[in-house]
């Protein structure tokens, strides 16, 4: 038996019920209310114990009686057996949720940081939606004067069971944080894991129960309804927190922006500039390009942001792209993925001791991933140079095929290895890694090298200076790799998406390098 509701949750008046929880055995209604009159009148929700335990793994009453457990409670008798109940509901809450989160943003919920409050908040918001007179009482048990004890009294449950997934190695919690192990989303472990209903036929189910539990007809069940729907108007707007939970979900470097459609004004406060802080963007690179430089300058601060919108498989870059390379590699295509990658290699390369940029913020639903912006010269330039035979530049070229050695020797590889894609930085003249957005466990990693390659002496007509660059890149490259790699690279599959671009004496002598690496 558990006590539950107004007075337990610390908004009632003076003549609001004491509403009770009583599990029976064997109780054939498997749930009926009852009324008692009193000094304080009583409102006992009787449920059959099976029935109950069931609710709680697989809604079988949609969740009408298991749900009381949601919110804080006061245990009566049975405290043992109730707690066991709440743990499995919210568990089984967790799992539908993770599922959720990993059905809207793919491999990207394996970089969220997802606090215990989510997860309830989440389930209150679908609850409300579902049943509108709910919010009432959601609405004052989360911002009365017990509000900070309510959470913390229904987040328990939540723990409990974030702390045993946590133990069998499915997530980790830390620092009051649930962050999925990486490939729990690719690998299907939660749909595994969880045993969905519709919340459809969850909310229709509960709506039954609650007129087979009163015993009265569906006119008594729609005025009670509409009576603590008006309630909940009058006591206003519901907390953030219940209307829009995904504001609480978090992100290991840089602000989470889940719904905001106006994203750029959210980036002066991001910068922790004023709010007539000026902006001003261009276009980086080509005319198609998805990517752009935001200037925001206020009095003689200036902070420039690169923001990157990771476009579909229609956008002109990509469909050339996929045509371009379609003989040689398989390109991960999706917006969501693609931008998960990139988001994913910023952070990981950099633990690792590589050079990349700071996140300053992500933009899910619109694509969007924002980064500071590094200010140097290209390795296409460099490269462009020491094949035009203007300058040496072997040693940047050397250094950034140890680099690429090095990320290979981690089992990764980058699978977009344009030298445009680097950028040696001004202040450290440090190579900085930018388009990460193909990078990928195992993957091909001699595809990375021939593109690195060819590439970079697509259309030269002499083939010294090709020779000198691939000569440099070899001597660098060789310092942590394999001499196999750079052998499998000049393989001619590897060659046939750059063929119309190069001359035979340059093709020749970049296969030579490579055949001839010891």
């Amino acid at each position: 038996m558990a006590a539950y509701g107004s007075r337990i949750a610390g908004y009632s008046k003076g003549q609001s019920d004491l509403d009770l929880l009583v599990v029976l055995r064997e109780y054939p209604p498997k749930v009926r209310y009852k009324y008692l009159k009193g000094k304080i009148d009583l409102s006992a929700l009787l449920v059959d114990r099976d029935s109950l335990v069931a609710d709680a793994e697989r809604a079988y009453l949609g969740e009408f009686v298991v749900g009381r457990l949601l919110n804080t409670y006061q245990p009566i008798e049975g405290e043992e057996f109730l707690s066991d109940v709440e743990n499995r509901f919210k568990g089984r809450v967790i799992l539908e949720t993770l599922v959720e989160l990993a059905s809207q943003y793919g491999e990207f919920a394996n970089n969220l940081l997802i606090p215990p409050d989510y997860f309830l908040f989440e389930k209150l918001r679908k609850r409300s939606s579902q049943y509108p007179p709910a919010l009432y009482s959601y609405i004052r048990t989360y911002t009365g004067p017990r509000s900070p004890e309510n959470v913390i009294a229904a987040k328990k449950g939540f723990e409990y069971y974030l702390r045993k997934l946590a133990t069998e190695n499915f997530l980790d919690f830390n620092d009051g944080f649930a962050h999925l192990k990486k490939g729990a989303v690719k690998g299907g472990q939660l749909v595994r894991l969880s045993n969905l209903i519709t919340t459809t036929k969850r909310g229709a189910t509960s709506y039954l129960v609650h007129g087979w539990a009163g015993r009265v007809s569906f006119d008594v069940v729609r005025r009670e309804s509409m009576s603590k729907l008006r309630r909940s108007r009058e006591s206003g707007s519901p907390p953030s927190t219940l209307s829009t939970p995904k504001n609480l979900l978090r992100i290991p470097e840089g602000e989470l922006l889940i719904e905001e459609k106006d994203w750029s004004a959210q980036l002066p406060k991001i910068l922790k500039l004023g709010s007539k802080a000026k902006i001003r963007k261009q276009r980086l690179g080509e005319i198609y390009s998805p990517t752009w430089i935001y200037t925001l300058k206020e009095r003689r601060r200036e902070d420039r942001v690169v923001v990157k919108k990771f476009r579909d498989v229609w956008s002109p870059k990509w469909a050339l792209t996929y045509v371009w390379a379609i003989p040689s590699k398989r390109l991960s295509m999706t917006p969501l993925e693609r931008l998960s990658r990139e988001y994913f290699g910023l952070g990981m390369l950099r633990k690792h001791g590589f050079m990349t940029p700071e996140v300053v913020a992500v933009q899910l639903s619109h694509r969007i991933l924002m980064r500071k912006f590094i200010d140097g010269v290209t390795l296409d330039e460099i490269a462009s140079d020491i094949v035009n035979e203007r300058i040496d530049g072997a040693e940047a070229v050397a250094h950034f095929g140890e680099i690429l050695s090095r990320i290979h020797s981690l089992g990764m590889s980058f699978g977009d290895t344009k030298p445009n894609n680097y950028v040696i930085n001004n202040k450290d003249d440090k190579i900085y890694l930018l388009n990460l957005e193909q990078l990928s466990e195992g993957g091909d990693q001699a595809w990375d090298i021939a593109e690195f390659l060819y590439y970079s002496v697509k259309l030269a007509v002499n083939s010294k200076g090709p020779r000198a660059l691939a000569d440099a890149f070899r001597e660098g490259y060789l310092k942590h790799g394999s001499a196999d790699k750079l052998q499998r690279a000049a393989r001619l599959k590897y060659l046939l998406p750059f063929q119309p671009f190069l001359f035979p004496p340059v093709i020749n002598e970049i296969r030579r390098q490579l055949q001839s690496s010891r």
